[in-house]
């Protein structure tokens, strides 16, 4: 059985938080743009942000008849 052993590494914190903001601009009747930003605060030596954009489109829903 090999002996137990520690590697130094980064010491990350214990108390972070992740922070997310971003906007949605309709573009036509079914079609949206989105983009966000993302970043983790509060961790020592580690910087994390990145960001997101996209285009949504909506199809059409199935229409619903009632039945009596």
């Amino acid at each position: 059985m090999a002996p137990s052993f520690t590697i130094p590494a980064v010491v990350l914190g214990r108390d972070w938080a992740t922070a997310t903001v971003g906007t949605r601009v309709r573009l036509g009747e079914r079609l949206s743009g989105y983009a966000a930003v993302i970043a983790a605060l509060g961790q020592n030596n580690v910087t994390t942000y990145g960001g997101q954009i996209g285009i949504n489109y909506a199809l059409d829903p199935p229409v619903a008849t009632a039945k009596n």
